[in-house]
Parts: C-alpha cells; structure tokens; sequence
C-alpha cells in the first residue's frame, strides 16, 4: 500500500512533470495541491495496513477504478527510483513478465516474471521487434509470431483458402472515430443541422466501400469490448429525405444559406482521410 500511495505522489509531483496525472488522478482528494507543489502529500490516499490503500475521491464516479487501469497510476518501486535517473532500464515490477532486454528502437525483450503472484506466463518471454521491416512480410517469413493487419492486407488475410485465414483473430480496437460539430458557432449551434449532417452520412457504405469491413458502425462513443457498451443503443439512421426537410425547418432554411464551414482534421502534405474524404 505504502508503494501505491508513493507511485501516485510521485505521478503527482511537479517535477516529475507528468501531463497526465491530472487527468488520470485529479479525481482523488488532494491531488489537485500537489500538482500546484502546495504540498507533497496526496490527502485522500490513507494506508490503513501493508495490503490496504483508502482513498477518498471528489465525488461519486462509477469510472474512477477504470481511470486507474492507465500507466500514470501504475505502482513503481521507490527504492528502484531512487537507484538513479536511469532506473527505468531495470525496472522491478510485479506483472507477468519482466524487462530482460532493450535496445533503443530495435528490440525489447521480455522475460516471464516467476515471482509473479498470478498464474504463471505460459511462455518464456516475448520479443517486440521494433522497426524491424513490413510486420505482414516478418509474418510470412516467419521471424515473427504475431502482426496486427493493416487494410492493405486484409484480402489476403480473409481468403479462406489462403495459408492466414486459419491464424485469424478479430478482436475489438476499444476506440472509435466521428467527426465533431461546434455547437457555439454557426451553422451548428442550431440542433436541425447537427441532426441533418448525421443522417445526411451513409456509415454502412463507409463501412463497407472505405474501412473493407474492418470497423462497424457506431451508434454511440463506447466502442465493443468498453465497460458501458450498450449494443442495443440506436444512432440517426441515414435518410437523406429527412435531413433535407431538418434542413428546411432549420433557421437557415436551405443549404445556400450557410456559412463557410471549415472541417480540422490530421494530414500529411495537404492529403485528408479517406473516410473524410468520402
């Protein structure tokens, strides 16, 4: 517990300088003072005895215990910390495996952790080559185990009589795309033109024609897999006809009365998504 409460002050400290603490900590009682350097204790953590942490939070947050899943709240071992600026090249942790090797942007390499106080790994460790070449082509080759697909490849991995399909897995990505509307500046601060741009967009065919299946419609901003995911939620069906009439009711009228509207989104070089772009 004393570990829990020294990690968590120590994401807290200014000097440690962590741009996510606040966001991922700022819920528990007295993190918001150490985070300005007021003090260096975090008021709402009490350890009551060797295995038992209390903590107070500001208020109710079913969400709270699912914040603290992120590496910001993860427990590091004061003593390794304060054995120099480096520590972090042997970490001493309590997970599954532990860090046996690492060379900078080429290779970590991971090693099952016997003391782990779980059930044990079923393998000896785990290798992540890092930049080592085209992760589909390392596939093939052999020199790796397991590669994520990217869309390039996902004719070749979906063939059922080709040599990937039977080593398939889809599992969910746990995150989610949109597009989001100012509602404080014109045209979107009016409900009819949010409604109307929503239906006025096919998610199916995006689906199907843009992203090859690869996603599924979202309805909602928990994706599957999420704590909260609610698969029966129903989003704004496409229908044209009605954003048109949204539209009409709208207090612009018609689509010539609009303002500009200008649409931010990452690129490289001047190029667009081409989900946006579709």
């Amino acid at each position: 517990a004393e570990d829990v409460k020294y990690s968590w002050q120590r994401a807290c400290d200014p000097a440690t300088g962590s741009q996510t603490a606040a966001t991922y900590l700022g819920d528990i009682v007295g993190v918001s003072e150490v985070l300005a350097g007021e003090t260096r204790e975090i008021s709402g953590v009490r350890v009551i005895e060797d295995y038992t942490l209390e903590v107070t939070i500001d208020a109710p947050k079913s969400y709270f215990l699912s914040k603290l899943t992120y590496p910001t709240s993860f427990v590091v071992d004061g003593t390794n910390v304060a054995s120099g600026w480096e520590w972090w090249h042997s970490p001493n942790g309590t997970g599954p495996f532990k860090l046996k090797q690492w060379e900078e942007n080429s290779l970590l390499v991971l090693e099952r952790n016997e003391l782990y106080h779980g059930e044990l790994a079923k393998v000896d460790s785990v290798a992540f080559q890092l930049w080592g070449g085209v992760p589909m082509n390392m596939y093939e080759t052999g020199e790796i185990d397991v590669t994520g697909v990217s869309m390039v490849y996902i004719d070749k991995v979906t063939d059922e009589s080709g040599p990937f399909y039977q080593d398939l897995t889809t599992v969910p990505e746990l995150s989610f795309y949109y597009i989001g509307f100012d509602t404080t500046k014109p045209p979107f601060d009016d409900v009819n033109l949010r409604r109307a741009f929503s239906q006025a967009i096919d998610k199916d065919k995006l689906v199907s024609l843009v992203y090859r299946d690869m996603m599924q419609t979202a309805d909602g901003i928990l994706p599957p897999g999420m704590p909260g995911y609610n698969e029966d939620l129903a989003g704004l069906d496409f229908d044209v006809t009605k954003a048109k009439e949204l539209i009409a009711n709208s207090k612009y009228g018609d689509v010539s009365n609009l303002p500009p509207i200008t649409i931010t989104t990452a690129g490289w070089g001047g190029l667009i998504s081409s989900g946006l772009e579709a």
